[in-house]
């Protein structure tokens, strides 16, 4: 029961400063009709980002722990059916692309502007670490731990939709195209997540596409 407790709080609180803030802002550009110039991750110093990274760091670990609670035990725990690296690679592989296609036809559809990027060591690296901060809290320390508070009486798949329509309105600022695009991402990155059991696997898929959108953003 402590646990338990303890556990919502810090779950609660976590939705509270890191997705809160970013979901209002969001919502507010959008009914603004303002959009910002350049991606969100150009305008981070390098303490946002250290911090950002060492959250990530926070949520893989808790992720853990919020798995491995004796009361509610993952149903795939067995070390025998860990997909082999081979079969990671190809998930990563077929999540990219996955994900390269949806990007490419919600952006086909938005008439929207550009936003302006440039590609240099600092945004590269932005763009790494924002992957495995957006990766980790998105795809799985708030899917966990709202799952080990619910003591999984809620059905995955709509777990996995609550999140990824929240994921998707923090992206709202972008755009109702962009909100569709981060929306199915999201239930692709989901799938991935479920059948890798790893944050890297993502963070990696995630990054491959978001530094191609870098370029592509810098290119046009």
């Amino acid at each position: 029961m402590q646990y338990s407790f303890y556990s919502f709080i810090e779950v609660f609180a976590v939705f509270l400063i890191f997705v809160c803030p970013s979901l209002s802002n969001s919502i507010l550009h959008f009914f603004s009709g303002t959009v910002p110039e350049v991606p969100v991750v150009q305008n981070m110093s390098f303490i946002q980002l250290a911090v950002y990274f060492l959250t990530a760091v926070f949520f893989t670990v808790r992720t853990k722990s919020f798995s491995q609670n004796p009361d509610h035990p993952e149903q795939s725990s067995d070390p025998k059916k860990a997909p082999k690296p081979w079969q990671k690679a190809l998930y990563v592989s077929v999540t990219f692309i996955l994900l390269a296609g949806n990007g490419f036809l919600w952006s086909s559809a938005n008439k929207q502007p550009a936003m302006n990027a440039e590609i240099s060591f600092f945004s590269v690296s932005a763009t790494v670490i924002y992957a495995f901060f957006e990766e980790s809290l998105f795809r799985f320390y708030l899917p966990e731990g709202f799952r080990m508070l619910t003591k999984r009486k809620i059905p995955l798949p709509a777990t996995i939709c609550f999140f990824s329509l929240i994921f998707a309105a923090c992206h709202l600022y972008m755009g109702i195209f962009a909100f569709f695009n981060a929306f199915i991402a999201a239930l692709i990155l989901h799938f991935s997540a479920a059948r890798t059991k790893s944050p890297f696997c993502n963070v990696f898929s995630h990054t491959l596409y978001n530094i191609t959108a870098l370029v592509l953003m810098t290119l046009l």
